[in-house]
């Protein structure tokens, strides 16, 4: 029935909010695969660290005979920064400008963190409902635009 703050905190809400990011996390890898075919034209948006862990990961992965994409080494915020960074990308996505697109995204990466660590809270006031709130609604947002992009690719590549 009746829910409190504190039971915002439970593993429960922590799981489905976890559910929608991976979700995300998944398909936004699956888009820029397809946009960007050559991963080098996706890994030179990335800034030196990421670049270093990302090929260090693939080059590590084929060496053990599992040659994986390379993307699969991104986190949730780098897949984020590669959209942000592509005009095309966003477009495809109907956002405006980077501005807009990084108003959107930019709670994301901090609701992740919150999520992942179960002894932290993800609820602490009112305030944090509603930031809460409005996250998930970006989140689903931009899993619906996600989503359309990539039934609208399958259609082009059957076409």
């Amino acid at each position: 029935g009746l829910m409190t703050r504190a039971d915002l905190n439970h593993q429960v809400v922590r799981a489905a909010v976890y559910d929608k990011l991976t979700r995300l996390e998944a398909d936004l890898a699956q888009l820029i695969r397809i946009k960007y075919r050559d991963p080098w034209t996706w890994i030179d948006r990335l800034n030196e660290k990421a670049q270093a862990r990302t090929l260090g990961y693939w080059e590590l992965s084929k060496r053990r005979n599992i040659d994986l994409d390379p993307i699969v080494a991104l986190t949730l915020a780098q897949l984020i920064n590669i959209v942000a960074q592509s005009r095309g990308l966003r477009g495809e996505l109907a956002y405006k400008s980077r501005k807009e697109f990084d108003e959107a995204t930019g709670r994301f990466a901090d609701t992740r963190n919150r999520v992942m660590h179960p002894i932290r809270p993800l609820v602490l006031g009112s305030a944090d409902i509603a930031q809460l709130a409005e996250t998930l609604k970006a989140i689903n947002d931009l899993q619906t635009k996600v989503d359309d992009a990539l039934k609208k690719r399958r259609q082009e590549s059957v076409s």
